[in-house]
């Protein structure tokens, strides 16, 4: 999960396939954003894991082999297919949007050096 500039909380859904949006000072639902569904593709999620911040606001999404770049309200900026992964889980954005991903199957933190 991450918290937004706007007090919102983010939480990957997993088993739904997308992400969740609360309010952070009492936990009411907001919204479901990005799509729903089992095929990953643009407008669609499989399975995320993690979700995170970058420096510019935007949501980073894990999935399986996949890391994807999403504007607040839920717009594809960006898509990394990592076919090299195993299963990512974890994501952080660090300073100049360094991006770090941690893959469970692989008991590593891939670092993906600067998003867009």
């Amino acid at each position: 999960m991450a918290i937004t500039t706007r007090g919102e909380v983010v939480c990957a859904d997993h088993y739904n396939s997308r992400l969740q949006v609360f309010a952070a000072s009492n936990g009411a639902w907001i919204r479901s954003i990005y799509g729903f569904g089992l095929v990953s593709g643009p407008g669609r999620l499989s399975y995320p894991y993690g979700v995170g911040i970058d420096a510019k606001g935007r949501l980073l999404v894990t999935e399986t082999k996949r890391l994807i770049v999403l504007t607040p309200a839920g717009e594809q900026v960006q898509s990394l297919q990592l076919p090299e992964c195993g299963a990512l889980s974890g994501v952080q954005c660090g300073p100049r949007q360094t991006v770090f991903v941690t893959d469970s199957s692989g008991d590593s933190v891939l670092v993906h050096e600067t998003l867009p």
